[in-house]
């Protein structure tokens, strides 16, 4: 499972083509009596990246293309021969390497340019036109919408327009997750690295099982709710953003047959802390790189050996843009119809100190304080998010012990939820999970299918 699950990350990380961030310009830039401009929003679009703006001064005019492809806002878009034979669209090469000293010259630059232009347009219509300042009825349009014969309108609503009616979402001042590890995700967070990471987030699972022939009953929860409070950012220190999430969560497995004494799953636990999650503070380190350590002080209680552990993890996260990706997102399908694979990785540290080893003397022998550390890798899948949608997420998180009975720690997770709309907020989950809990030890594999929530 490893050699493969490692063989599968390389492969991620080697696919070229990573489409650019775009931001959706505002209304008083695009919008004319009531509806956008596509004339107006094409040329917002090409401005926001210099290297497009000099193909559109310094490609060809296009005097020989047909109509369709007029004017040169409109070809830039949608001609696919835009740049094919043009000195205007050449430059040194980014896949050659120099000859002589001398850099090779191709076109190799502005097709990268053009393609991430196209695919960014795209995935600023996806993510911005259902919103607070326009509304459209389908956002996965994509580049068809700038072509001439189109008749689709883009609306412009908000303080300056009449308001459109804007889908239900939850908006609770408390975070919901599966684990509190996730509770310094902020679904809010329109960062073009980021925004995509709360759809990947695994939901809070409760479920239920009756055997009546068995006469069994076992009820499984997993769930840790937590509330975000921002921490003031000094103005001289424009690099920092953080938040501080007290929350509860827990992990629970009981079973109960007629006539018998409830049954614990050895991995039960309760826990109360508070995650501290700064962002961006290694900003600027390397560009294209943004960055997120999290420090979360708990107090954990097993509730089947009465155990209790004085625990502090630490979790640092890259966020890559560029050829090499690490948690974030890599295109997969066609334009305005896309589903979204990344790549998953952090490095991780764990310290716990038993303050209670517990009531079973055997497992009392294996509760011992301990200083642990790794990583966590693997990958997410997401399906296109306009309506339902599924989410995939497959991972793997290695451990080695520094000190304490165990010298490594190996737990693979696995979870498949299938949201019922498009705000990501509930589903049907299937989750898997073998190995070791990384704060307690204990022994895991589990299956949970269930409802499930997440905001």
């Amino acid at each position: 499972m490893k050699r493969s699950l490692l063989g599968g990350l390389f492969v991620v990380l080697a696919t070229p083509g990573i489409a650019a961030a775009f931001n959706f310009p505002a209304p008083s830039e695009i919008c004319e009596g009531g509806v956008v401009s596509k004339a107006k929003l094409a040329k917002a679009m090409i401005i926001q990246s210099p290297d497009a703006k000099n193909l559109f001064i310094n490609a060809d005019d296009g005097a020989t293309r047909p109509a369709e492809f007029k004017p040169q806002w409109r070809r830039i878009f949608l001609d696919k021969q835009f740049c094919v034979g043009d000195p205007g669209c050449e430059g040194p090469s980014i896949t050659e390497k120099p000859v002589n000293g001398k850099p090779v010259i191709d076109d190799t630059a502005a097709k990268k340019t053009l393609r991430n232009l196209r695919e960014g347009f795209a995935d600023a219509m996806e993510t911005s036109v259902n919103g607070r300042y326009y509304s459209m009825p389908n956002s996965t349009i994509g580049l068809k919408y700038l072509s001439a014969s189109d008749n689709t309108v883009i609306k412009c609503v908000g303080p300056d327009y009449p308001v459109a009616e804007k889908p239900y979402k939850i908006a609770l001042p408390v975070r919901l997750r599966a684990n509190s590890d996730d509770l310094g995700i902020d679904r809010n967070d329109q960062r073009p690295e980021v925004k995509s990471v709360f759809p990947r987030v695994k939901p809070a699972t409760i479920t239920y099982t009756q055997d009546g022939v068995a006469r069994t009953n076992v009820a499984r929860m997993q769930a840790a709710i937590g509330y975000p409070i921002q921490i003031p950012r000094p103005d001289s220190f424009r690099y920092f953003d953080g938040e501080i999430v007290p929350f509860i969560s827990a992990t629970q497995t009981i079973t109960k047959a007629a006539g018998k004494p409830s049954v614990y799953s050895d991995s039960n636990t309760v826990a109360a802390g508070a995650l501290l999650n700064i962002e961006g503070i290694l900003k600027g380190v390397a560009s294209g790189v943004d960055n997120t350590l999290s420090a979360k002080p708990q107090y954990i209680w097993n509730t089947k050996d009465k155990s209790e552990i004085a625990n502090l993890n630490f979790i640092y996260t890259p966020y890559i843009q560029g050829q090499l990706r690490l948690n974030t997102d890599i295109r997969i399908g066609h334009l305005g119809n896309a589903g979204w694979l990344t790549p998953l990785f952090d490095v991780r540290d764990y310290i716990g100190e038993y303050t209670n080893v517990g009531i079973d003397p055997v497992q009392a022998l294996a509760n011992q304080s301990y200083h642990r550390g790794g990583t966590r890798f693997g990958f997410s899948y997401a399906s296109p998010q306009s309506y339902g949608h599924f989410v995939l997420n497959v991972t793997e998180t290695l451990l080695y012990g520094f000190s304490g009975s165990l010298r490594q720690l190996d737990l693979f997770e696995t979870d498949l939820s299938f949201y019922f709309d498009s705000t990501s907020n509930f589903a049907f989950t299937l989750a898997y999970s073998k190995g070791r809990n990384v704060d307690t030890a204990e022994r895991v594999q589990m299956w949970t299918t269930g409802l499930s929530a997440k905001f």
